[in-house]
C-alpha cells in the first residue's frame, strides 16, 4: 500500500546507543558546580522518586542529598579534576572550609551510616585511595555510573532526562524504533516456515478510509491526531522493516494475534490489548507502547489488521 506522507518535519532517533551515550556524556561533561548538582537532584528523583531528598547547596554539612534516609550523597564537578583540589574538597580539616567528609563525619554520619561521592568524570586511582582511607565502604560514582543509571531507566523517564540535558531529538526516535522491532523479533517463531502468501492481505485502501472504518465516530478526532503523528515516522519505519529479513514473520504474528481476539471490542481495544501484550513487562513505560504502537499502525495501514471495505 502506499503511503501518504504528511510534509512534517522528520524526526527521528532514540535509545541509548553508541552515539546517544557518547552525546548524553558530552553534555554531562559540561556540568559543572550547582549546575551539575540541579542534574543530580533530577535524576535520582526521577530513579529513587520520594525516597531522595536534594539538600540545598547553603548550609549543606557536606550534603548534597539523601537517599532512603541512611546514604548521603557529595557532588564534585570542578571544570578541571586535580587531586589536590579533590583532597580539599573532600578531607581538608582547615577550620571554616571543612571537606565534605569532615562534615560527613560531624553532623550525618551517626544517623545515615552510608557515604556516596559522585564527580563529574573518571575516578583516578590517588582519588579512590583517599576516599577509602577515610571510609573504606564509600561508594564512588563517575559519569560512566551515571549514565549506567540513565540507561536503566524507562524511555518515559529517559526523556526528562534527555530534555534536561538539551540533547536534540534528532538523535533519538529510530533508534527506539529498532529497539522495539528487535524486541519484537524475540518473540517470533522461528521454526515457522512462513512465505508471503500465509500473510492475508487487503486491497489498497485509502488510510483516511480505513481510519472512519475502524474509530468510533467519538474516537476520530484522537485517530488523526495519531496517525498524523505516525505519518511522521513512516517512512523511517518503512526503511527499518524494509531491512528486517523476519518482516513477514512478525506481519503474521500480529495479524493472528489480532484476528484472536474478541470481535465485540472495538479497533481502538484491540489495538490496546495488542500492545500491551507485546510490551508485557514495560507496558507501563508509555514511551515504549507509544513506539510500539507505530509498528502496529504501519501494520494497519498496510491493510493487513482491522476492517476492510466491503469488496475486499
Amino acid at each position: 500500500m502506499q503511503l501518504f506522507i504528511f510534509t512534517i518535519s522528520k524526526l527521528y532517533y532514540y535509545y541509548m546507543d553508541n552515539t546517544l551515550t557518547q552525546l548524553v556524556d558530552t553534555q554531562i561533561s559540561k556540568l559543572h558546580g550547582i549546575a551539575f548538582q540541579e542534574f543530580i537532584d533530577s535524576l535520582y528523583l526521577l530513579i529513587h522518586g520520594d525516597n531522595f531528598t536534594p539538600i540545598k547547596q547553603k548550609h549543606d554539612k557536606g550534603c548534597d542529598g539523601i537517599i532512603d534516609n541512611h546514604t548521603i550523597i557529595a557532588c564534585y564537578a570542578p571544570e578541571r579534576v586535580e587531586f589536590e583540589d579533590f583532597k580539599k574538597k573532600i578531607a581538608s580539616n582547615k577550620k571554616g572550609k571543612e571537606g565534605d567528609f569532615i562534615k560527613y563525619q560531624a553532623n550525618w554520619a551517626a544517623t545515615h551510616p552510608n557515604f556516596t561521592i559522585i564527580i563529574n568524570g573518571e575516578w583516578l586511582g590517588n582519588m579512590k585511595q583517599l576516599v577509602i582511607s577515610l571510609k573504606h565502604d564509600t561508594k564512588c560514582i563517575g559519569r560512566k555510573n551515571l549514565i549506567e543509571k540513565i540507561d536503566a531507566l524507562t524511555w518515559t523517564k529517559q526523556k526528562k532526562i534527555f530534555d534536561i540535558l538539551r540533547i536534540d531529538e534528532t538523535y533519538i526516535r529510530i533508534s527506539h524504533i529498532e529497539e522495539v522491532v528487535k524486541d519484537l523479533k524475540k518473540t517470533l517463531d522461528t521454526t515457522d516456515n512462513i512465505s508471503g502468501k500465509d500473510i492475508i492481505k487487503g486491497l489498497s485502501t485509502p488510510l483516511k478510509d480505513k481510519i472512519h472504518l475502524n474509530y468510533l465516530q467519538n474516537e476520530l478526532e484522537d485517530a488523526m491526531v495519531t496517525f498524523e503523528n505516525y505519518l511522521q515516522y513512516a517512512d523511517k519505519i518503512t526503511k527499518i522493516l524494509g531491512d528486517f529479513e523476519e518482516l513477514p514473520a512478525l506481519k503474521l504474528k500480529v495479524q493472528r494475534e489480532y484476528i484472536v481476539l474478541d470481535k465485540s471490542l472495538s479497533f481502538k481495544q484491540r489495538l490496546t490489548f495488542l500492545i500491551e501484550q507485546n510490551a508485557q513487562k514495560r507496558k507501563d513505560d508509555a514511551t515504549y507502547c507509544y513506539y510500539l504502537e507505530l509498528i502496529f499502525l504501519y501494520i494497519f495501514e498496510q491493510c493487513l489488521i482491522g476492517e476492510k471495505l466491503p469488496n475486499q
